[in-house]
């Protein structure tokens, strides 16, 4: 296990496309939060459950799920790829979207280890790297409108942005206080530009593939 890159920003921002394409250029593993617990809500043996079923609804309003249990089924699916045989174990890397969504998810507090603590059992932390793209209202507006999900309605989009700033971005500057390493993107350009950003970015920070391959 050589790099993590986790990459973030607000709803429309391109994280997941980013994702989804660097995972397979760099051959490294992919997870994504988002993805996954759609998986969940639309499992209508798990929707028995009143539980998921109230995290369903509050997905959908625009709100955030209950910050514990996304990330302790989110650290339960990221082991499984760390251990699992020809897996992530056997790739170079892992690439992780839709987490954190909060302080908690991202820092944990004295009981529980957040996302990048749990990271940090497996790989070094000089071999963590997070990648924020940055898109404003207007653009994440006019983005998500086009996809015709549930949860893409204009006031729906407002609150997930809304929720997005209050959330995230506090983290960002604490993540650089605590010295990770950091890049922030604009993400308005096309997606093959916004690519090449993003790896121009790796590369000053000696982003590897794995041990004896750099970016």
């Amino acid at each position: 296990m050589q790099s993590v890159l986790i990459i973030l920003g607000p709803p429309g921002s391109g994280k997941n496309t980013q994702g989804e394409f660097l995972a397979k250029k760099f051959k490294f593993g992919y997870f994504d939060a988002g993805s996954y617990l759609r998986t969940i809500f639309e499992d209508p043996k798990k929707l028995q459950n009143p539980f998921i079923k109230q995290q369903r609804s509050l997905s959908l309003a625009g709100g955030l799920v209950n910050h514990s249990w996304l990330l302790r089924i989110v650290k339960k699916e990221i082991k499984k790829l760390f251990n699992q045989q020809g897996g992530v174990k056997q790739n170079r890397g892992l690439v992780i979207t839709g987490i954190p969504r909060s302080y908690y998810q991202a820092f944990g507090d004295r009981r529980t280890k957040g996302l990048f603590e749990f990271l940090e059992k497996t790989i070094e932390k000089k071999n963590i790297f997070i990648v924020w793209i940055n898109i404003s209202l207007n653009e994440s507006i006019k983005r998500n409108s086009k996809r015709g999900r549930e949860d893409d309605k204009i006031e729906k989009i407002k609150l997930r942005f809304q929720v997005y700033n209050t959330n995230l971005l506090p983290i960002f500057s604490i993540l650089k206080k605590q010295r990770y390493k950091l890049i922030k993107i604009d993400g308005t350009p096309s997606p093959s530009k916004v690519t090449k950003l993003i790896i121009e970015n790796l590369k000053k920070l000696n982003f590897r593939l794995s041990v004896n391959h750099e970016l």
